[in-house]
C-alpha cells in the first residue's frame, strides 16, 4: 500500500509538468515522429528458450500514441515501440514498466520509467524532438535508458540430486543392515549359555541329590546305634 500511494502523487505530478506546453509557432510545418527504444538484460541460468518479456507504453494526459502500445522482447535484446507522430510542440509524458513474467526462477524488474517527449520548432521551421528516461515522478534525476534487467536462479544439478539419493539410500540399507546382524549374534551367544547352564544344573541336581543320600545314611546309622543302646541298657 505504501508503493501504490507513493507513485500516485509522481503520475499526478507528472501530468503537472506534461501540461506546461510549449507554445505552438504558426510557421511549424509537418510532422516529427519518435522511436523510444527500450533493452532486456538478464543474467543467472536463464531458460531455454529464452523467455518472452512484455513491456507496456502508457501515455500520460492523452499524449499521441503509438500503433502498438505492447512491446515484446525475447531473451536479453532491444527494440523500438512503432513510431509516435507530433505534429504540434509541446511536452509529452508516458510511463513504461515491464509485465512480471511466468518463470518460477525468475525475479523481474519492476522499474517504472517515466518519459519525457519535448517537442520544440527547430531554426528551420521543422519540429525536433528530444527524449529524456527518468525512475521518478518529478523526472528531476539523472536521465537513464530504459533497460529492465532480469534475474534467473540457478537449476539443481540432477547430478547432485543423484548422488544425494544414492547416499541417502546406502546409508538406510546399512543402517538396517547392521541391527539384523546384532541380534542373530546375540541369539548364537544366548543359546550357548542355556546350554552351559543347562549343564551346570544337572551337575548341582547330583551333588544335592548324594548330600541328601548321605544324610539319610547317617541319620539311619544314628536311629540304629541308639535303638541298640536302649535295648542293651534295658537288659
Amino acid at each position: 500500500m505504501k508503493t501504490n500511494t507513493r507513485k500516485i502523487p509522481a503520475v499526478l505530478l507528472l501530468v503537472v509538468l506534461c501540461l506546461a506546453v510549449f507554445p505552438i509557432s504558426t510557421f511549424a510545418a509537418g510532422a516529427v515522429e519518435v522511436q523510444i527504444p527500450v533493452s532486456i538484460q538478464t543474467s543467472g541460468e536463464t531458460p531455454s528458450p529464452e523467455e518472452d518479456y512484455t513491456v507496456v507504453l502508457q501515455a500520460v494526459d492523452d499524449a499521441p500514441m503509438p500503433s502498438e502500445s505492447v512491446l515484446k522482447i525475447s531473451g536479453s535484446d532491444k527494440a523500438t515501440f512503432p513510431p509516435i507522430q507530433y505534429t504540434t510542440p509541446g511536452i509529452y509524458c508516458y510511463t513504461i514498466k515491464q509485465n512480471s513474467g511466468t518463470n518460477e526462477r525468475g525475479h523481474y524488474d519492476q522499474t517504472v520509467y517515466y518519459v519525457r517527449v519535448t517537442v520544440t520548432n527547430g531554426e528551420n521551421g521543422d519540429l525536433e524532438t528530444v527524449i529524456a528516461a527518468h525512475i521518478t515522478g518529478e523526472m528531476t534525476d539523472a536521465k537513464r535508458d530504459i533497460l529492465f534487467k532480469n534475474y534467473y536462479e540457478p537449476v539443481e544439478s540432477p547430478t547432485e540430486s543423484t548422488t544425494e539419493t544414492r547416499s541417502t539410500t546406502e546409508t538406510r540399507s546399512t543402517t538396517e543392515t547392521k541391527p539384523e546382524t546384532k541380534p542373530g549374534n546375540s541369539k548364537h551367544i544366548t543359546k550357548t549359555k542355556k546350554s552351559k547352564n543347562k549343564v551346570k544344573t544337572g551337575d548341582n541336581t547330583n551333588v544335592a541329590l548324594f548330600t541328601i543320600l548321605f544324610i539319610a545314611s547317617g541319620v539311619g546309622l544314628l536311629l540304629i546305634a541308639i535303638s541298640r543302646y536302649r535295648a542293651k541298657y534295658q537288659k
